[in-house]
């Protein structure tokens, strides 16, 4: 498809970032410039909900017309197939399949594969490999190095016109931080019942900055981009829509969106004041539900989707297999066996699709005895624009390698925290916004005091072992340069224990009280949390 067409590959990866012009003819705000995509917003889950909906729509009539071509008695097979045709996700979030990877094949090989076609099987181009552009036109896409790069690159061997990828790199790094995001996700799930503290990343003053709340869905999203992209397009705004990883991200993003609305529906955007820009929403425009998701039209007549059009997933025709019963309590269910104590068995695959049958919901188990335990974190805010790419924080627990390129794989990361950020300056829509995500800690706390490096009896052996242990560091995802603490005023690391009672069966969460923190671990540190400073 011709890439000036509007349903084009190229032009539906355009809405996000560049080339910076109108799609469907929705006209910039006066004096904005960058995508339509909303970050560090309260829009941030139900803007990307249309977007994604736009890509399945158009990937829908592909299929239609390609299944039209078969012939013979395998015709309205493939055409009754081709009905239900909806966009696949790739969860992330579950534990991969025994001998598996966090990121699949059909994902991470570039090995052609073998598609059934009405003339025989052909061998063809792995299509969620790579983006071929075509042409690549360097007036759109001005940025070095993407300007010379005729496909998309993830974590490139350099900037040069050869740079290829290093896939085995980004599956030892997802493969090593994917507890830590299950784990994370699981906490907004258990812990975040509000619309503003999930739905995205700006930390606010006084209002977002509750030891417990500094996570949401947004800033784990961030993560999957910074450990794809290491310098590649899926790095970068401007140009991450573009590698065929994006739509397969975000259509997981969308589900675990649309998860957490179904344990929490009766919380949503409440009126508030746009922190961050874009190439239609100006700092300071008022949000409500009814803001138009531009750009996005819900009908021929030109009304956009709003967040409270776009609300229910089942409206753009699609559901999830975990909500189908719209329960919160079998959702609840769903969501323990995936990724929960029993999660990682092979059945539990990472590539499916969106579709609408509904989850089989088996008998409640007897209620248990609820005990009592704190969860550990490693909260982390820092100024979005602190530096001028995209770059990455760090947690450690023990000795880890001075070489900032292993810390990903480093055996004694407990795990990281990326900040997604535009290429250049010039197109920086929210500049000056604090931002914030978590490191878990539990997991790797209770291995340790399962060999007996602490005492367990009270929190002081923890916050002694955590004093002693615990380290942070920066670095840039461009080419892994290390960046001092000490230059990034804006950066501060703490640490929280929040208390949790069990739950009673698999059709409920731990409930989690509130959360203290521990600022002796972080005094006096670089980057720490300092006496008198705002948890």
């Amino acid at each position: 498809m011709n890439q000036s067409t509007t349903s084009s590959y190229y032009q539906i990866a355009g809405i996000h970032g560049r080339p910076f012009v109108p799609w469907d003819s929705v006209q910039f705000a006066p004096g904005r410039t960058g995508g339509y995509c909303t970050h560090s917003s309260i829009l941030f889950p139900i803007w990307h909900r249309p977007y994604v909906a736009i890509y399945e729509q158009v990937l829908w009539g592909i299929v239609q017309d390609v299944a039209a071509t078969f012939t013979g008695d395998s015709q309205s097979d493939y055409i009754e197939a081709a009905r239900s045709f909806r966009a696949p996700y790739w969860d992330w979030v579950a534990p991969a399949p025994r001998g598996q990877h966090t990121m699949p094949s059909s994902i991470s090989s570039s090995a052609p594969v073998q598609v059934t076609t009405p003339n025989g099987t052909q061998t063809i181009p792995n299509p969620l490999y790579r983006y071929q552009f075509n042409p690549l036109d360097s007036t759109q896409l001005p940025d070095y190095p993407f300007n010379t790069w005729s496909n998309t690159l993830r974590y490139p061997t350099s900037n040069a016109l050869n740079a290829t990828n290093q896939d085995e790199l980004i599956t030892s790094q997802l493969d090593n931080n994917q507890a830590s995001y299950s784990k994370r996700y699981l906490n907004l799930l258990q812990a975040y019942p509000t619309y503003a503290k999930f739905s995205n990343k700006a930390w606010l003053a006084n209002v977002t900055n509750v030891g417990g709340s500094y996570d949401s869905l947004e800033s784990i999203h961030d993560a999957i981009h910074g450990l794809i992209g290491n310098g590649g397009h899926m790095t970068y705004n401007e140009y991450s829509a573009f590698d065929p990883v994006f739509m397969l991200h975000h259509a997981n993003v969308d589900r675990l969106f649309a998860i957490w609305q179904t344990i929490w529906p009766d919380t949503y955007i409440e009126n508030s004041t746009a922190t961050s820009g874009t190439a239609t929403i100006t700092p300071g425009d008022l949000i409500t539900e009814d803001s138009p998701l531009t750009p996005f039209h819900s009908t021929s007549n030109g009304t956009f989707w709003t967040s409270a059009t776009a609300r229910d997933t089942t409206v753009f025709g699609y559901t999830y297999p975990e909500i189908a019963d719209n329960n919160a309590s079998c959702t609840i269910q769903a969501v323990n066996h995936l990724y929960g104590s029993t999660a990682g068995t092979p059945q539990n695959a990472t590539v499916s699709k969106r579709h609408h049958q509904q989850l089989r919901v088996h008998e409640r188990d007897g209620p248990q005895q609820p005990g009592t335990y704190y969860e550990w974190i490693t909260n982390v805010r820092v100024a979005q624009d602190a530096l001028d790419s995209t770059f990455t924080i760090f947690v450690f627990l023990g000795n880890f390698s001075s070489t900032p390129k292993n810390w990903q794989t480093d055996t004694a990361l407990v795990g990281s925290h990326t900040v997604f950020m535009p290429f250049s300056s010039e197109t920086q829509q929210n500049a000056g916004i604090i931002v914030a995500g978590t490191v878990p800690l539990t997991k790797e706390l209770n291995e340790n005091a399962a060999v007996g490096n602490y005492n367990t009896a009270n929190n002081t052996g923890v916050e002694t072992y955590l004093r002693d242990n615990l380290h942070w560091r920066v670095a840039k995802l461009t080419d892994n340069t290390e960046v001092s603490r000490d230059s990034l005023p804006s950066l501060k690391v703490s640490v929280v224990s929040c208390p949790v009672t069990e739950a009673e069966s698999d059709y409920d969460f731990p409930n989690w009280g509130d959360c203290s923190t521990h600022v002796n671990i972080t005094d006096g540190q670089p980057a720490g949390l300092q006496s008198g400073d705002p948890a």
